[in-house]
C-alpha cells in the first residue's frame, strides 16, 4: 500500500472515530428524549474520549480593545498586518493565535464578557486551554472623565478590574501577559475628535501603565511596558497612526517586546515548542501500521519534537 493510500486511510479512520463519538452522544440524547434510559456512562465515555486526545498544538488568546482587534490588520486604515498577526506568523507551526479584541472596550466591559471569552472549550481537559493569554487594556480606561465619561475608568478601579481579569485568565492559561497602554500623541489624537481636544494625555496614561505593572507583580504574571518602550525613542509619535492606535512600526514594537518577554519570562519561543506533526520528510510508510493508522509507538511521541527543516 502506498503512503498516499495509507494517509487516506488515516483520514477515513479519524472520520470513523468522530462518527462513533457522535453516535455515542446522539444515542444517549435520543434515548433521553423518548424516555428510555440512556446507555450506561454514555456521557462519561464521550467526555473521556475527548480528554484522552493529545494536545497537539498550543493556543494563545489575545484579549483587549481596538489595539488588539486591529492586531491582524486595520480595516479602517487598510494597513495590513499587526502585532497579533506577527505573533501568529512567528509561531505558525507551533501555536494557534485567537484574536478577541473589542474596539472601544475598557476593563469594565471586558469583565462583562470575560467568562464567555475565556470559557474553555474542553472543561474536563487535564491541561489548560491556552499557553498564554494577553490582556491589553487601558487605552480607553485612561480617557479623561470630563471629556469622555463613557469610557473613563478611574485608575484604582482599572487596577481592580485588571486583577480580576488576570484571575480569570489564569484559570485557562499557563501564562498571562499584561500589556500596558501605549503612549498617546495628544495633539494628533485631538485633531480626530469633534471637540478638537484630546481626551488622552501621557501624564494620565502613565498611571495606568504603572497600575498594570503593579498588578503583574502582585499576581506573578508577565508584563510588557509598551508605554516606556515607545518613549525611549525621540520620534515615538511615529509608532502611532492617529495619535492613539498603532502604526506598522508601533505594531512591530509591541510584537518585539511581547516575544522578548515571553522568551525571557516564560521560556516560550517558537524553537522551544514542538510541532504537532513531523516534517514531510519524516512521513514514511514505516510510521503507519497495516490499517493505515499512525504507528502506536510513534503516536505516543506527539507532539513531534523534531525541529529540523
Amino acid at each position: 500500500m502506498s503512503a498516499l493510500q495509507r494517509a487516506a486511510k488515516v483520514g477515513l479512520s479519524l472520520g470513523a472515530a468522530g462518527l462513533a463519538a457522535y453516535k455515542l452522544l446522539s444515542d444517549g440524547a435520543h434515548r433521553a428524549r423518548i424516555g428510555e434510559p440512556a446507555a450506561e456512562n454514555v456521557q462519561e465515555q464521550a467526555a473521556t474520549a475527548v480528554v484522552a486526545a493529545p494536545k497537539l498544538r498550543e493556543r494563545a488568546l489575545l484579549f483587549g480593545d481596538s489595539i488588539t482587534q486591529y492586531s491582524f490588520g486595520n480595516k479602517k486604515t487598510g494597513e495590513p498586518g499587526g502585532w497579533g498577526g506577527m505573533v501568529a506568523t512567528e509561531f505558525a507551526r507551533t501555536l494557534d493565535v485567537v484574536n478577541r479584541g473589542f474596539s472601544g472596550y475598557t476593563t469594565r466591559g471586558a469583565l462583562q464578557v470575560a467568562d464567555q471569552v475565556l470559557e474553555p472549550t474542553a472543561p474536563a481537559a487535564k491541561h489548560k486551554e491556552y499557553l498564554f493569554v494577553t490582556l491589553f487594556f487601558g487605552a480607553n480606561d485612561s480617557a479623561d472623565k470630563d471629556l469622555n465619561p463613557a469610557q473613563s475608568v478611574p485608575v484604582d478601579e482599572y487596577k481592580r478590574n485588571l486583577a480580576q481579569l488576570v484571575d480569570k485568565a489564569q484559570a485557562v492559561a499557563d501564562h498571562v501577559v499584561i500589556i500596558s497602554p501605549p503612549a498617546v500623541d495628544a495633539p494628533t489624537w485631538g485633531e480626530s475628535r469633534e471637540s478638537g481636544k484630546s481626551d488622552r494625555v501621557n501624564a494620565r496614561t502613565q498611571k495606568y501603565c504603572e497600575a498594570g505593572r503593579e498588578v503583574a507583580a502582585e499576581k506573578g504574571v508577565l508584563f510588557v511596558d509598551t508605554f516606556h518602550a515607545m518613549l525611549r525613542h525621540n520620534d515615538w509619535e511615529s509608532f502611532l497612526n492617529d495619535g492613539l492606535h498603532l502604526s506598522l512600526r508601533g505594531n512591530q514594537l509591541v510584537y518585539d517586546e511581547l516575544v522578548r518577554v515571553l522568551k525571557n519570562g516564560a521560556g516560550i519561543s517558537d524553537d522551544m515548542l514542538p510541532f504537532d506533526f513531523p516534517q514531510w520528510r519524516e512521513l514514511s510508510e514505516a510510521q503507519f501500521d497495516e490499517n493505515g493508522h499512525f504507528a502506536k509507538a510513534w503516536t505516543k511521541t506527539l507532539p513531534y519534537k523534531c525541529r529540523e527543516y
